[in-house]
C-alpha cells in the first residue's frame, strides 16, 4: 500500500460482518459518513407451509464500502459488526468500481426481487435453456436435494436416458 495513488484515493472494498450483522455494520460506517453498500436477495420461501416474501443477504456476512485508505481503513476495521476487510497477504484488496456499479444499478434500494421458476410437477415437458444439450426437449422427473437440480429423462433421437442439470437450465416447454 505504498503507493500514493492507492491510499489517497477512494476504492471499494469488501468487508466481513459479524453473522447477520451486516446492516448494523452498513448503518455504523455510514453514521462515519462512509458509503456502504449492502445487497440484498427479495426472494419467495415457503414460510409455514404458506409462499411469502423474505429478505436475505445477497452476500451472508458481507458488504462493500467505498474507503480512501489512508483516512479510512483503521475506522472501519473496528467499526461496530465489522470483524475484517477482504484482504490478501495481509494487504485489503480494492473492488472493481464497475463491478459494484453493475449491482448497484439492478438493485434499487440495494435489494434485487429474484422471481423463483415456474412450478415443475413430475411428466411435466420441459426444454434445456443452457449447456450443451440446449434445445433438447424431455420430461420432467423430479427435483434432487441439494443445490437447486433436477432430474429429466431425456427425448432425443438414438439419445434417451436420465440426466440431472442446474434447475436454471430447464423451462417448461
Amino acid at each position: 500500500m505504498s503507493n500514493p495513488d492507492f491510499v489517497e484515493v477512494a476504492h471499494w472494498f469488501c468487508l466481513r460482518t459479524k453473522p447477520m450483522k451486516e446492516r448494523y455494520a452498513a448503518f455504523h460506517l455510514e453514521r462515519q459518513g462512509l458509503e456502504a453498500f449492502f445487497p440484498r436477495l427479495r426472494l419467495k420461501k415457503t414460510i409455514r407451509r404458506k409462499y411469502g416474501w423474505v429478505v436475505r443477504p445477497m452476500f451472508p456476512n458481507y458488504l462493500f464500502a467505498r474507503l480512501t485508505p489512508l483516512l479510512h481503513l483503521p475506522a472501519a476495521r473496528h467499526t461496530i459488526g465489522v470483524t475484517n476487510i477482504v484482504s490478501f497477504h495481509g494487504y485489503p484488496v480494492p473492488i472493481d468500481p464497475d463491478v459494484v456499479g453493475e449491482m448497484q444499478a439492478h438493485a434499487p434500494g440495494a435489494v434485487v426481487t429474484f422471481y423463483p421458476p415456474q412450478e415443475l410437477k413430475p411428466g411435466d415437458r420441459v426444454r434445456i435453456k443452457e449447456g450443451p444439450f440446449q434445445g433438447l426437449q424431455g420430461i420432467f422427473e423430479r427435483e434432487l436435494t441439494g443445490e437447486q437440480r433436477v432430474a429429466i429423462l431425456l427425448e432425443a433421437v438414438e439419445l434417451a436416458g436420465r440426466m440431472e442439470l442446474d434447475r436454471w437450465q430447464v423451462e417448461p416447454a
